[in-house]
């Protein structure tokens, strides 16, 4: 009803009529989670006979150990866990010799009877072990979930090979975080992948999410480089950066030795030669003043008490407050730029007596059947060349080829998937710098019920469900509910480029029609033309007319007042003369393009212009995705001093720690019932703290002393603890 509300109030601003004035029809759709659209994506059709691409999982395929039990009979089709388990046991375990190797490859890929029987004798030998060690895992279940039986592998091998082995899963396309691991440490981890339901194996952990990498088990983080990894991993030790389930190293009784090149104490002879061999003496020194140890090779000279916060991103003393720093822009690299627009058939009975018909491609309410993209970078932009019909010789756009493009319904089956090849794999899918693509009204979605039509602001979600569709492509987004501030492809070498999707409308928010008077451009476009959206339908692309379509189809009841009279000005001079859809649409299309480019190579000067010195001009069209963040980002690198203005701290200058309302009540209500004095937020002494085995510091709703009870009401949510 908000958004209703605010949609109401936009309208009567404009002159129309209020959306309740008319009944109100407010229909609720149920899509599938997220499980069941990856399923149905990957099952789908992708309409050009080409086989869908998997969703790209952010990992290397190559590291996992392929799990083939759907040919091993009843028995075993459903035991992928329990395979996956023992053959990354094998190669976990195996020499790793170019024979060995081979025999690894022919009993994991093998279709042959010996390579089945084998694979066979694994699932049976774990159900057998397993049941010897009395542990109920049943063989005859339909699936096998990551919460309730890989603990009970992990029970077994804690049982048969205690310290030996740690199990971990992963999965949800790439993210680094487990879905499960075993609690203690071991020498060997056995990790797996669960993707679409089936488990695979993991070959070497350190390069599942890419290679020359490492991945910490303990951190659930990846580094480049061991003695870069932080010093506080619990399977890292501090002195001889030594990492693995034997570290950190075990101190010895009455043992002292200090080096006298970076002043570490060491109470382990080997941790002591093991930090001289690996030269940690040129990397780490420990302050005899304060006795932090510090990085040697950092820019900044080291200074006692002193530390970085990552609160304010400066280095100060514990003590001092902290402060909204300047900013310090970065030299912005060269970077391409698609400005593009999308029109649309609609889809809608009230509108349109004939709908399109059901052999449509992605037939919907909105199917793109027009897109015009123009071709520019920040060279050309700072150049003034981009207003040029070809690149020439700019080596960065491509030498030699048009700026404006157009695909229409007129020529191609699916104009949205034209665009998308395009802007992916036709423009160079190996190029190295960033690529925006920016459109106007392109990122939020909201149904109007009196109009019967979507708001203009949708180009991002049609083109995010063709990038996960078709490409099998699944952008990172950033969002406040249906509005979308950017949907991300992040580069992946080889296969697509940087391209970031955002919507000029964050920046300048107006329409379309009125950027060119608010912005003072100096353009021959002649003012944003009058378009026949509801007469836009493919069927209708080649029908020559002898005038205007009726005045019905340019939806003149949704227009503001002041709209509507040039609207029917403009009608009355042009109702005579001949109307082509496939020509009028490329036209009215290619002008709106034309002029967001305007509106944002204007907007990039302006903020250039204001300024104080060149140094710190910021090119808001890569910095910012909207006009608030480019303003304060202006401000913070033109004017604020440091230490001008303070951040307070999230629980205040006096520490307080969020508690609810509710568990305040709650206690009271304990204590009057039972008599017992509780310990709680709003006692003298504060909440009563405990401290967990990793350190850190929890703190308790309630805590009755005399019995030493311990009452917690919802803690950790409202605590932030992270379990």
């Amino acid at each position: 009803m908000e958004q209703l509300d605010s949609v109401d109030q936009s309208g009567k601003r404009m002159g129309r009529p209020s959306i309740f004035s008319q009944p109100i029809y407010i229909e609720i759709v149920m899509g599938p989670s997220h499980e069941e659209a990856l399923e149905l994506i990957q099952k789908g059709s992708s309409g050009s006979g080409r086989r869908p691409r998997y969703i790209m999982k952010g990992i290397d395929r190559n590291n996992l150990i392929e799990v083939r039990n759907d040919d091993l009979g009843e028995h075993a089709k459903n035991h992928c866990l329990l395979l996956a388990v023992q053959l990354t046991l094998l190669y976990v375990n195996m020499v790793k010799t170019t024979r060995a190797n081979v025999n690894f490859l022919n009993l994991i890929r093998g279709k042959g009877e010996s390579a089945k029987l084998y694979r066979c004798k694994l699932i049976k030998d774990m159900l057998t072990q397993m049941e010897k060690h009395g542990i109920n895992y049943s063989p005859n279940l339909s699936h096998y979930s990551v919460e309730e039986h890989v603990p009970l592998i992990q029970k077994y091998f804690n049982e048969k090979f205690p310290g030996e082995y740690r199990l971990a899963v992963f999965g949800e396309e790439g993210h680094m975080t487990p879905l499960w691991k075993g609690a203690d440490r071991a020498k060997k981890d056995i990790c797996l992948y669960l993707m679409d339901g089936h488990y695979y194996g993991i070959r070497k952990l350190n390069t599942l999410f890419g290679k020359h990498m490492y991945y910490c088990l303990e951190c659930e983080a990846t580094y480049h480089n061991k003695n870069e990894h932080r010093q506080t991993c619990a399977a890292k030790c501090p002195r001889c950066c030594g990492m693995g389930a034997d570290f950190p190293c075990k101190e010895i009784e009455n043992y002292e030795i200090n080096c006298p090149e970076c002043f570490n104490l060491f109470r382990n002879p080997s941790c002591f030669e093991r930090h001289i061999e690996k030269g940690i003496c040129q990397i780490f020194k420990r302050c005899k003043e304060c006795g932090q140890i510090y990085r040697v090779n950092n820019n900044e000279e080291h200074i006692c008490y002193v530390r970085f916060c990552s609160l304010c991103r400066s280095r100060h003393r514990r003590d001092e407050k902290c402060y909204v720093q300047p900013i310090v822009p970065k030299h912005s690299q060269t970077y391409l730029m698609i400005v593009f627009d999308f029109e649309c058939e609609l889809i809608s009975s009230s509108k349109n007596t004939d709908d399109s018909s059901s052999r449509d491609e992605n037939y919907q309410l909105h199917h793109v059947n027009c897109v015009s993209a123009m071709l520019l970078c920040s060279t050309c932009m700072q150049n003034n060349n981009w207003k040029e019909k070809y690149t020439g010789a700019c080596k960065t756009c491509g030498p030699g080829i048009p700026r404006m493009r157009t695909w229409t319904g007129a020529n191609y089956k699916n104009p949205l998937r034209e665009f998308l090849e395009w802007i992916i794999f036709g423009l160079d899918n190996k190029r190295k710098g960033r690529t925006l693509a920016i459109s106007h009204y392109g990122g939020f979605v909201f149904y109007s019920f009196y109009y019967n039509l979507f708001s203009r602001r949708y180009d991002m979600h049609l083109l995010l469900g063709e990038l996960i569709k078709h490409f099998g492509i699944e952008p990172n987004i950033t969002r406040t509910g249906n509005k979308l501030y950017e949907v991300l492809i992040k580069k992946k070498n080889g296969i697509y480029p940087y391209i970031s999707f955002r919507d000029s409308f964050n920046w300048m928010m107006l329409k379309l029609d009125q950027l060119p008077k608010a912005l003072g451009l100096d353009i021959d476009e002649g003012g944003k033309s009058f378009f026949p959206h509801g007469w836009n339908l493919n069927k209708n692309m080649d029908i020559l007319l002898k005038n205007l379509p009726a005045k019905k189809y340019y939806y003149p009841e949704t227009m503001g007042k002041q709209r509507r009279k040039e609207f029917e000005e403009w009608y009355d001079m042009h109702k005579d003369g001949s109307f082509l859809l496939c020509e009028q649409i490329v036209e009215y299309c290619e002008q709106d393009v034309r002029i967001l480019t305007h509106a944002l190579v204007r907007l990039q000067k302006l903020f250039f212009e204001l300024a104080t010195e060149s140094s710190k001009r910021d090119d808001v069209l890569v910095s910012s995705m909207t006009l608030a963040s480019a303003c304060l980002r202006h401000f913070c690198i033109n004017y604020l001093k440091s230490n001008q203005i303070g951040i307070i701290p999230d629980n205040g200058y006096h520490k307080d720690t969020n508690y609810s309302a509710i568990s305040i009540k709650f206690i009271k209500w304990l204590e009057h019932k039972t008599g017992l004095q509780i310990q709680n937020r709003q006692s003298a002494e504060g909440e009563y703290r405990i401290t967990a085995s990793n350190g850190s510091v929890l703190r308790l709703d309630g805590f009755i002393k005399e019995k030493n009870i311990a009452i917690e009401f919802l803690g950790c949510a409202w605590h932030g603890h992270k379990w």
